[in-house]
């Protein structure tokens, strides 16, 4: 595991992800979207903020 390694998602945004290497995806990252909708809709805006500054939107 790999607790250590900051996330700059988490913490400039929220957003938990866990790396694609676990599950044969190296360079990629998983959210886990099996959560309430409530806690979805809530995280929009933390979306929207990674999106805009990694150029994605």
């Amino acid at each position: 595991m790999m607790h250590n390694v900051p996330d700059p998602l988490r913490e400039s945004f929220h957003i938990l992800t866990v790396p694609g290497r676990g599950f044969g995806k190296e360079g990629y990252f998983r959210i886990a979207y099996c959560v309430e909708m409530a806690v979805i809709e809530r995280s929009l805006p933390g979306f929207e903020q990674a999106a805009r500054k990694y150029g994605l939107r």
